[in-house]
């Protein structure tokens, strides 16, 4: 259920709610009320679907395109602040459908309200897991075993739908095995990232001398001891030493004349 906004249907409003300065596009107006859109009385067809978006697909080597989200203006789709004084801060990349038509609604009241779009210029996002060893996986496994066994059991005497349960629970942990693994304190060689024009913000830059820093538990910046190695195509790589490494929050900051600064986090097991 959405927690930060409300949505009047008849108006095609999507409205702040009371106290609300600051919204994130991806989870609290796109993905929040996607939920409340597909848990609606009438499913898909209660209503029509504010936003587009496009992006999260994958770029190889653990990474994904990050999302762009698209306010369908030309349906009528419009924001509103919250009825106070305020300045309404939106973080992510947030866009109209349509520039020609507005995205925002004055509120009713006669409050001074400004608007600030902090779109991010990430478009990475790194995929990780912290590994199931064999041991642990036996251990999860055989519990979810025993007790599909007794489950099945106690309902219908199905032994069979119990291994099979077993079975689907090793492709998973075996999934999670395969994605790759970030660990606090270790080096992480050649982490592979991409620049892009800052005129367009989609056309892959090249021939960048791309200067990278880090940030440790939201510590300052510090530029990475290593240097960047182009790739080809507007990806270049990098290898990150233990002691950049050596948290459970890593922030890079990636940045280049000519091109969108990136940020990446790392969440390191």
């Amino acid at each position: 259920m959405a927690e930060k906004i409300m949505v009047d249907l008849e108006n095609k409003l999507i409205i702040a709610k009371p106290g609300i300065t600051a919204l994130d596009a991806e989870i609290e107006l796109y993905s929040d009320l996607k939920e409340d859109w597909r848990s609606s009385t009438n499913g898909e067809l209660a209503f029509e679907f504010p936003f587009d978006t496009t992006g999260g697909d994958p770029i190889g080597a653990g990474l994904n395109v990050g999302a762009y989200f698209f306010l369908r203006n030309e349906l009528g789709w419009r924001i509103r602040p919250q009825e106070a004084d305020h300045e309404l801060k939106i973080a992510g990349n947030l866009y109209p459908k349509d520039a020609a038509y507005p995205m925002f609604v004055p509120t009713v009241g006669g409050y001074t309200v400004s608007i600030q779009i902090e779109k991010s210029s990430l478009t990475q996002k790194l995929i990780y897991g912290s590994g199931i060893n064999q041991q642990d996986k036996d251990d999860l496994t055989e519990q979810i075993y025993d007790r599909g066994v007794s489950s099945f059991d106690q309902i219908a005497g199905n032994a069979v739908a119990a291994q099979q349960l077993r079975d689907n629970m090793d492709k998973i942990v075996d999934v999670v095995n395969c994605m790759p693994r970030i660990k606090k304190g270790e080096a992480l060689e050649k982490f592979a990232f991409v620049m892009v024009s800052s005129t367009d913000h989609i056309t892959p830059k090249v021939g960048l001398s791309v200067l990278v820093e880090v940030s440790i538990e939201g510590t300052g910046y510090t530029q990475a001891a290593n240097s960047v190695v182009e790739i080809g195509g507007g990806a270049y790589r990098i290898d990150l030493i233990a002691d950049e490494m050596d948290g459970s929050v890593i922030l890079l900051r990636f940045s280049a004349p000519g091109a969108d600064i990136r940020f990446v986090s790392l969440l390191p097991s």
